[in-house]
């Protein structure tokens, strides 16, 4: 389990990987990349799990952690691209990707651009494009943060868009994730708010993805039943947009059902990827089937 946080260059962009290697597995590796305010160090619980079953590999693509500074001009396919170098780098031809969130567009073209390398893909929290509705709440919190109004921007993203506000909706360990997501975002270092600013306006000047050219890869779609930003029809329609894939909400959780229903989350990864039924998952619901 013991492992060291890998540079390499893309590009003239540096980043950096982590490599926790299973030497009893015959199994494709798993390549993690991360959402918006999460890094390398934010999989720690998940690879617990992963690597009792395969090799793991988590990655930081330039602006994410302590990789490079990535100006909003290199796009999507420009993230694609550090994959692709990274997978050639460890002469890795096949892996299951696993992406959470902002990773999931790139996770998405990675497997359009890519499918032979992709034993399967995972997209937790997942839309083709920031829908028309949400971009002018996205576009304040990047105004709050370049004028340093760091307790009213934790507070605008916490309660305007990211978590389930409704009463009404049953969402587990809900004050307790508010909580530490609003002190993680107000305590966001400069550096942080930089990448931050940058990385979002990459995807909102990114074109809406293209779902009429189908994956030919295994796929797993899933979110929190109660998400308000990637809300389980968009997460839906990404799912329609492979050749072979499965969809599920999971219950009492919104956007960060990952933390929120960390065991669920985790019994329906490892599921998924070794191949076994998802009937009848407690803490899921339905389990949709998309093929073409």
């Amino acid at each position: 389990m013991k492992s060291v946080d890998v540079p390499i260059t893309y590009e003239k962009f540096k980043y950096y990987y982590r490599h926790i290697r299973n030497g009893s597995s015959n199994s494709e590796p798993i390549l993690v990349i991360s959402g918006a305010f999460q890094n390398m160090d934010s999989w720690k619980k998940y690879v617990k799990y992963f690597s009792a079953e395969s090799t793991v590999i988590l990655l930081d693509l330039p602006g994410v952690g302590r990789s490079d500074f990535l100006p909003p001009d290199k796009g999507v396919d420009f993230l694609v691209g550090s994959i692709y170098k990274l997978l050639g780098e460890l002469s890795i031809s096949k892996c299951c990707l696993v992406s959470a969130s902002y990773g999931t567009p790139i996770a998405y073209r990675f497997a359009q651009k890519y499918p032979e390398l992709l034993s399967s893909v995972v997209l937790g929290g997942t839309m083709k494009e920031i829908p028309r509705d949400a971009r002018s709440r996205i576009i304040h919190t990047l105004h709050l943060l370049e004028n340093n109004k760091m307790e009213e921007f934790a507070s605008y993203v916490v309660h305007n868009g990211l978590l389930c506000r409704d009463e009404n909706k049953i969402v587990a360990r809900r004050k307790l994730v508010e909580r530490v997501i609003y002190l993680q975002l107000k305590n966001m270092s400069g550096d942080e708010i930089v990448r931050y600013i940058s990385n979002t306006w990459r995807l909102l000047k990114h074109e809406p993805l293209d779902l009429s050219d189908k994956p030919r890869v295994r796929a797993l779609v899933f979110t929190g039943e109660h998400d308000v930003f990637t809300l389980p029809q968009y997460c839906r329609e990404m799912a329609a947009a492979f050749k072979n894939a499965v969809f599920t909400t999971i219950k009492h959780s919104d956007h960060l059902s990952h933390i929120q229903q960390f065991p669920v989350v985790t019994e329906l990864l490892m599921r998924f990827l070794k191949n076994e039924s998802l009937e009848g998952m407690a803490g899921c619901n339905a389990i949709e089937y998309f093929k073409a």
